[in-house]
């Protein structure tokens, strides 16, 4: 398998990360991922960086909770050793035998499958009390030494949950002519259980045992289920496999909750389980990884610490300071202020060592287009991933196929695996190709971060996968729409945030679409990012791109509202009142019908402002009015008195984002919004009840589009010469004097020939925040 480039900046190239990654993208997306070290000249970054990692997390008191993960089952869902378990429990639960949940040891799960395998393999039960081989078993478990109980346990569990079904197996291969000793024959073990599980097979809903010929039984665990009791019910018994809905649901289950202490104390004793003392070459730990994965014979349980939150104190780089040097909260409000400060404190002082790399800065620097997106967890904000061996990140992209950078703190290394952008669509066909139960339940699970499948695989579909190891004081950076996974060597911490470069805007149309189509709801807002962009301190090369996905935004919108037209689809104009009280619950707006003047509409405002607080004896009587929440919906008083549970803030069809313009109905109880798109789709209404709320206007638009056309064509022009034969001389201040410090925000100008208050009026939306307010959460890295 082929490596992804290295990369090695010099000290300059280093000061600058944005700057950087934007001169090796190029190069570097064609492969998914890269690995950046740090010039040494710059180390003295990464010392700080380590001496405060160690005080705030290391020699901090933060507890965390984990993730277990099932490595067998992350390929095969139905492995040997998870068939063997669900059949197990089917088994012994007709027997009126409680075995769930499963006993454990050392906090892991005992694995029933190899268990009964060993014992077979020295003769049988009797054999093994006779011999005392218990702890020699337990050690073929990888149960620690340490654990003095694990032969008392291992001995009782066997005797109480396995014994019979030996007796049974034996008696069947002995039937058979077949050799008892020896590795466990898994086909005739299957007939076993079967015929023992099929003596008192009942339904799993009805729990009734008649009408056996509409029976279906599952593939892994032997239930039956009648088919009429399905939901949905089958006509048929189908043909080929079937699994039930509990054999198919799967994801990570909590795990227990760790100090940094406890935790490296655990990840140290399972290393020591696989490999003992010695130190494994690192091919040596992913050909055990891999051939866990591909088998599913043998259950391997670990936790990893993914998605721990960095807001308040636990941060693995440096916090964030105010002007006036006092730790700044990541939760803080203020923070969307932090660009400008980063901006000026570049501008004058130089980055410095490299600290543009800090995590906590880096989607804020003034070249990053997340730099007015608020807090996002996941997103902007940086989360801590504590690993141990095994643990792994499966096969995902980013979402809003955003950029990713990952560093690794401490610890083991980490393996990885990235896909081009160029073949995602190629990768995901593979991927329902070598796992297509998997995908026809699950057709989203590629968003759940649930699924392993080995690169050699992928590549022999014709998939390019490269991969590289990521060692303590490396960066790693995913690409946008880039597939990547893999898995740590060991005890291990990494930090992980996302972030954009203007090379992202292209992939964040794609995503919003394919979003859409696939009904999933995306973390940041297309339309509004691009909004707040132009409106906030473009940089002059990224004007022309900005354009372009504003350009398309308005032809998108005056396509889909001429459409509504057609269909007699009134429009309402909602815009904010001039004062508005950021602690109330509710916004009173003006309701503004196409057909009505400007001089009607300016009175309706006034008798909208004396009735905003009518006395209790008046409130019966009063005229409707229409608000909008704070998610930006506009609803009537009593005809749109819609439950605050419900979710206005994207299309409740495709789930796509309502920034621009919404549809809601006033003619039933649906008390939903729509986008223009499925103005049909949200109740079954008559379209004359259907009406679109405009949060912006197509001129609002048009004025927006102008005025950035012609600041694009101001920079493409070439500067002017002089015509003055002389040129006064530079004046600097008396000594001792410093110069006032210069608007470094280079904001658009959109002040004429509109006057700021209808500029005002006309481009500030009703909604206040960027992103969607998703707590992203998954396991990443």
């Amino acid at each position: 398998m082929q490596h992804c480039p290295v990369y090695r900046p010099t000290l300059e190239e280093f000061s600058d990360p944005i700057a950087y990654i934007k001169k090796i993208t190029p190069e570097a997306e064609k492969f998914g991922i890269c690995r950046i070290q740090p010039p040494s000249s710059g180390k003295g970054f990464i010392e700080e960086v380590k001496q405060h990692f160690d005080k705030a997390v290391l020699k901090s008191n933060l507890r965390f909770r984990t993730k277990i993960q099932n490595l067998h089952q992350l390929h095969h869902r139905h492995g040997q050793s998870e068939s063997f378990r669900k059949k197990l429990a089917l088994y012994l639960h007709n027997k009126a035998v409680q075995i769930e949940p499963f006993p454990r040891l050392e906090q892991k799960e005992i694995d029933f499958y190899r268990l009964f395998g060993e014992v077979v393999k020295r003769g049988g039960f009797d054999e093994v009390v006779k011999k005392k081989k218990w702890a020699e078993i337990a050690k073929e478990l990888r149960i620690s030494p340490k654990c003095t109980a694990a032969s008392h346990v291992l001995h009782r569990k066997y005797e109480a949950f396995l014994l019979d079904l030996e007796k049974s197996y034996v008696q069947h291969l002995t039937i058979k002519g077949l050799n008892f000793k020896g590795s466990i024959n898994f086909a005739e073990l299957n007939v076993v259980i079967d015929e023992m599980t099929s003596e008192s097979l009942n339904c799993h809903v009805c729990n009734k045992d008649d009408d056996d010929p509409n029976m279906v039984m599952c593939d892994s665990c032997n239930s039956g289920t009648h088919i009429y009791c399905l939901n949905p019910p089958l006509n048929e018994i189908p043909s080929g496999e079937w699994f039930c809905s509990h054999c198919l649901d799967f994801g990570f289950d909590e795990g227990p909750e760790f100090s940094v202490d406890t935790f490296q104390v655990y990840a140290n004793n399972f290393f020591k389980q696989w490999f003992g003392n010695k130190e494994p070459s690192t091919k040596e730990v992913e050909d055990n990884y891999w051939k866990i994965i591909e088998s599913g014979a043998e259950r391997v349980q670990v936790c990893y610490g993914s998605d721990i939150d960095t807001a308040k104190m636990y941060l693995g780089f440096p916090a964030l300071r105010k002007e006036n040097n006092t730790l700044m909260d990541l939760s803080d409000p203020s923070r969307a202020s932090i660009s400008d400060y980063w901006f000026q404190n570049i501008t004058e002082n130089g980055i410095g060592g490299g600290r543009g790399w800090n995590l906590n800065e880096l989607p804020f620097l003034p070249d990053s287009l997340l730099k007015t997106t608020p807090d996002v967890a996941g997103i902007t904000r940086p989360m801590l991933y504590i690993g141990m061996l095994f643990s792994s990140f499966c096969w995902h992209n980013e979402d809003n196929y955003l950029f990713s950078i990952n560093y690794l703190h401490m610890g083991a290394p980490k393996t990885w695996y990235g896909v081009p952008g160029s073949q995602s669509e190629a990768f995901e066909e593979a991927m329902r190709r070598l796992a297509p139960e998997i995908f026809e339940r699950q057709p989203d699970v590629l968003y759940h971060l649930i699924t392993m499948v080995p690169p050699s695989k992928l590549r022999e579909l014709g998939i390019d996968v490269y991969t590289t190891n990521q060692f303590p004081g490396d960066f790693m950076i995913t690409f946008p729409r880039a597939y990547h996974a893999g898995f740590n060597h060991g005890f291990n911490c990494a930090e992980s945030v996302n972030f954009a470069t203007e090379d992202w805007l292209p992939y964040f149309r794609e995503s919003v679409e394919n979003y859409r189509l696939k009904r999933r709801r995306p973390v940041l807002s297309h339309a509004e990012l691009i909004w707040s962009l132009v409106h906030n301190s473009p940089s002059p090369s990224i004007l022309p791109k900005l354009l372009k996905e504003l350009e398309f935004l308005r032809e998108e919108e005056e396509k889909l509202r001429a459409e509504l037209r057609n269909l007699g689809i009134l429009v309402s104009r909602m815009e904010l009142p001039l004062k508005i009280d950021p602690t109330a619950s509710e916004l009173v707006l003006m309701d503004r019908e196409t057909e009505l003047g400007p001089e009607k509409n300016k009175s309706q405002s006034k008798n909208k402002k004396r009735e905003r607080k009518p006395k209790p004896k008046e409130k019966e009587n009063r005229p409707q009015k229409r608000r909008v929440t704070k998610k930006g919906l506009v609803v009537a008083s009593s005809t749109f008195n819609i439950p605050e549970s419900i979710d206005h803030y994207c299309c409740s069809v495709c789930l796509c984002d309502l920034y621009f313009s919404a549809v809601i109905c006033s003619g039933c109880d649906s008390k939903i919004a729509v986008c223009p798109r499925h103005v049909m789709h949200g109740c079954g209404c008559d379209k004359q009840k259907k009406k679109l709320v405009e949060y912006h206007s197509l001129d609002d638009l048009n004025l927006l589009i102008a005025k950035l056309s012609s600041r694009v064509a101001d920079v493409d022009k070439p500067p002017k010469r002089s015509t003055s034969p002389t040129l006064s001389p530079p004046r600097f201040p008396p000594s001792g004097r410093r110069l006032p410090k210069a608007n470094l925000t280079h904001s658009l100008n959109l002040s004429s020939p509109v006057s700021s208050a209808d500029q005002t009026s006309s481009l500030t939306s009703p909604r206040k925040s960027l992103s969607n307010g998703a707590h992203y959460l998954s396991t990443r890295s």
